[in-house]
């Protein structure tokens, strides 16, 4: 039997807005044993944002078909970053090619987490980073410091693949302040700034 919790998360003064533009469910389930977050986003209108919500799930759909014992999480974790710098640029959200937004790290401005963890009795489930039986370490790569799993993926594994993509101003500053000439462009500067002041989401399917 399944059970589900939704449990609001909103630590602002006033939950009212005048105008509903968007609705993000993030729940917890449990299923014969497992536990797991699902976080959804939906956008109210058509539009910029829904188009960027309904590429984010179709992204998330492929990298689920790509999931197979042997993966490595961490280049599995790359290819997310492709797949998502191919969404922001197909937006005009980014003026780079997806290789180079990669390459750069401007795509870790946009995903600045892990593509996804073990499941088990925990959301979060051990033995993420777990090398062999006497519990040495996989550490996650430098540029990608969040990964919650750096294994290679064996029969059996329950995981999640969470791409997704965010709009936050203090990572968008640092990345102009850094010389990310993508993000200054015209075109791509008023798309980022204008959705996150319009919109302020969060877009993730897990």
């Amino acid at each position: 039997m399944a059970r589900c919790s939704i449990i609001s998360t909103w630590s602002g003064p006033d939950r009212r807005r005048a105008e509903r533009r968007s609705l993000l469910i993030d729940a917890g389930a449990q299923f014969n044993g497992y536990a797991c977050d699902i976080t959804r986003t939906y956008a109210a209108h058509d539009g910029a944002f829904a188009t960027l919500v309904e590429a984010v799930d179709s992204a998330q759909q492929s990298l689920c078909g790509e999931v197979r014992p042997g993966i490595d999480y961490c280049e599995f974790q790359m290819r997310a970053h492709s797949a998502l710098a191919q969404v922001l640029r197909d937006a005009d959200v980014i003026a780079t090619p997806a290789a180079e937004a990669v390459e750069s790290g401007l795509s870790r401005v946009f995903f600045p987490h892990g593509i996804g963890h073990l499941l088990g009795l925990q959301v979060h489930d051990v033995g993420g980073f777990m090398r062999d039986a006497t519990g040495a370490r996989i550490e996650p790569p430098a540029t990608q410091p969040f990964l919650r799993l750096t294994r290679k993926l064996e029969p059996g594994f329950a995981v999640t693949v969470e791409p997704g993509i965010y709009f936050i101003d203090s990572l968008l500053q640092a990345a102009r302040a850094n010389g990310h000439a993508a993000l200054a462009s015209t075109g791509s500067a008023s798309m980022s700034c204008g959705l996150t002041a319009a919109f302020a989401w969060k877009t993730m399917s897990s």
